[in-house]
């Protein structure tokens, strides 16, 4: 291999990193998507075991109002049952 074609293999693979890493830099600064309103809309809940709300303790057994997302990730954590749907979004 000349001296000629091993700079031209070099140029070509270095323009190919270039064009991955620009790539890359696209997504991550595109902005962000925005989050569905419905996740944000509340919902009554019902307490079944001791869990943190708004940084106090809630206690078993009592009702409280949630956004979606929140409710859903207690839910799946079987901290809360999901009662029934606000019509109101905050």
């Amino acid at each position: 291999m000349t001296s000629i074609e091993r700079k031209l293999q070099n140029w070509q693979t270095m323009k190919t990193a270039d064009e991955a890493e620009r790539e890359k830099l696209r997504v991550l600064l595109a902005p962000p998507a925005a989050n569905p309103p419905e996740l944000l809309q509340l919902v009554r809940c019902k307490i079944l075991r001791p869990v943190m709300i708004g940084g106090k303790p809630a206690e078993v057994g009592s009702v409280v109002e949630l956004q979606r997302h929140d409710a859903m990730s207690l839910s799946a954590l079987k901290k809360i049952q999901i009662c029934e749907v606000q019509t109101s979004a905050q």
